[in-house]
């Protein structure tokens, strides 16, 4: 019994070290997720659509942009049992105005038969200052010849980011190349 009590107390020892190392870490930055999701949008639309505004309370640097669909983009002219990629690229927009990166969506399935896609833009260091309007939109893909219809539905978007280190610095883009 005394073995057991003392276990236990040095199980909860470790686990209050452990939480107290975590709160006092000075190097730890409060990290967050905006996540936006998109009805169903047909590229016969042709516009920059927008999906999501975000409007920083302080300066925050976007990390990842991730990006699931329930379908697509897949191409609905086609009248096929299997789901077809759409052979032209929506694009993902993240701006404030004074920053801007693109993120091409992927439409690659994620497995046969499906026609969920997955998109991540890989790391990513774009700072936006505290106050400025941040906006993600979806950007149909350029008219072209023949004309393809396609679809896009149910698109999940999470965007990461944390404060920045610095209040004081200005808007700055160092995105990781495509």
């Amino acid at each position: 019994m005394r073995k057991a009590s003392m276990l236990v107390g040095a199980v909860i020892v470790g686990l209050l070290a452990q939480a107290v190392a975590q709160t006092t870490s000075e190097n730890r930055k409060p990290f967050s997720t905006w996540s936006i999701h998109t009805p169903e949008m047909n590229v016969a639309q042709r516009t920059v659509y927008l999906v999501g505004v975000l409007t920083p309370a302080k300066p925050i640097v976007v990390r990842r942009i991730e990006a699931i669909s329930n379908r697509g983009p897949v191409e609905i002219s086609r009248n096929t049992i299997e789901p077809v990629t759409c052979p032209v690229r929506y694009t993902l927009e993240i701006t404030s105005g004074l920053v801007t990166q693109t993120v091409p969506i992927s439409n690659v399935f994620l497995s046969k038969g499906s026609s969920q896609t997955y998109t991540d833009s890989g790391l990513l260091n774009l700072s936006f200052s505290a106050g400025n309007r941040v906006t993600l939109s979806l950007v149909f893909p350029k008219a072209q010849f023949p004309p393809v219809t396609c679809a896009l539905s149910g698109l999940n978007v999470t965007v990461q980011y944390d404060l920045a280190e610095d209040s004081d610095k200005q808007e700055t883009s160092e995105a990781t190349p495509h």
